[in-house]
């Protein structure tokens, strides 16, 4: 769905943790994520931190107006100490999901896209990068929730002023997060395991935010999509 998705206009960006799993100093699952933070940090090696957090993190750009489109993308397992704050995107992040492959050139009344993003610099970054890669006109702007600021003006277009913020693709966060299943487990997966085991439930949902927001019945279009599955392997004709 990700590949095929176009997003242009004002197109909100963001990232959000879905799961925070506990791993141990000595973890052999996530042992290279261990290394890697021991590579960058200082510690008393004889009390080592007992345990680290791991953030299992998406990110999201979605266009506003009627349609959102929506396109969402794993971003790599990072590893914070006990306490700290979940990680900001990254650079290496974004490049990594290839988001801003989907940011499309608009129509002539529209022709710059326009980037909301909640603070994180990289995403400023990662649109210049867009910029040159494909010689177009990517405008970014922030607001900054760390300081109270959740909304912003934005450039007027069609003679109408815009507010612009991250709040469209909040609440997909909050939808998102609600719509995981409470006994869902990922204590006893390896990395891989818990990479398809989310990427399942999140595929789903952003599955069904776009029938919703097309307006369709969803048993409808599950049987259609159960029909052109079956189709494939043989079983109906």
């Amino acid at each position: 769905m990700n590949a095929s998705m176009r997003l242009s206009g004002t197109i909100e960006v963001d990232g959000t943790s879905i799961r925070t799993i506990r791993v141990g100093f000595r973890s052999r699952t996530f042992q290279h994520l261990v290394n890697q933070w021991k590579a960058t940090h200082i510690f008393n090696e004889r009390r080592p931190p007992k345990y680290f957090l791991l953030h299992a993190r998406f990110l999201g750009a979605v266009e506003r107006g009627k349609s959102q489109n929506l396109g969402l993308a794993p971003a790599p397992f990072k590893l914070v100490s006990a306490g700290a704050k979940p990680p900001t995107e990254s650079l290496e992040d974004i490049s990594s999901t290839k988001l801003l492959r989907q940011v499309q050139i608009g129509s002539k009344l529209c022709p710059s896209p326009t980037l909301m993003a909640d603070g994180a610099r990289a995403w400023s970054g990662a649109a210049r990068a867009e910029e040159r890669r494909r010689k177009i006109k990517i405008t970014v702007s922030h607001v900054k929730h760390c300081h109270g600021q959740f909304t912003k003006r934005v450039a007027a277009r069609l003679k109408r002023n815009r507010i612009g913020g991250t709040q469209v693709l909040d609440r997909i966060w909050d939808g998102l997060k609600s719509s995981l299943p409470r006994q869902l487990s990922t204590r006893q997966l390896t990395g891989d395991q818990l990479k398809l085991q989310l990427n399942k439930y999140v595929w789903v949902w952003q599955w069904k935010h776009h029938k919703i927001g097309l307006g369709l019945d969803l048993l409808q279009e599950l049987g259609k999509l159960m029909k052109s599955i079956n189709k494939k392997i043989g079983y109906w004709k």
